[in-house]
């Protein structure tokens, strides 16, 4: 149960959440051996490709400013071009 107030009509109304169906969910993807995760830079500013990148279910890792996302999720996109790589990751210091 929960209330809600008007104050506009200085009304409270209370309502009521009906629980209709309830299913088990499916099991979150893990990354595997054919699919691993792969860390993609996205420069600021660039928010179409941040939206595609949390779209794509990918997490965002703040200590090291990177997205990892599944790498069968972004390939053949725009965002296949902005992963890193070993080497680029050593030389930048992270």
């Amino acid at each position: 149960m929960r209330y809600r107030y008007d104050e506009t009509s200085r009304i409270r109304l209370k309502t009521v959440e009906l629980i209709v169906e309830t299913k088990e969910l499916p099991a979150p993807r893990k990354a595997t051996v054919d699919d691993p995760l792969v860390p993609v830079r996205i420069s600021y500013g660039q928010r179409e490709l941040g939206r595609m990148a949390k779209t794509m279910g990918g997490t965002w890792d703040p200590d090291v400013k990177l997205w990892y996302i599944q790498l069968g999720k972004i390939k053949g996109t725009e965002l296949e071009k902005h992963i890193i790589l070993d080497a680029e990751m050593k030389n930048s210091g992270s």
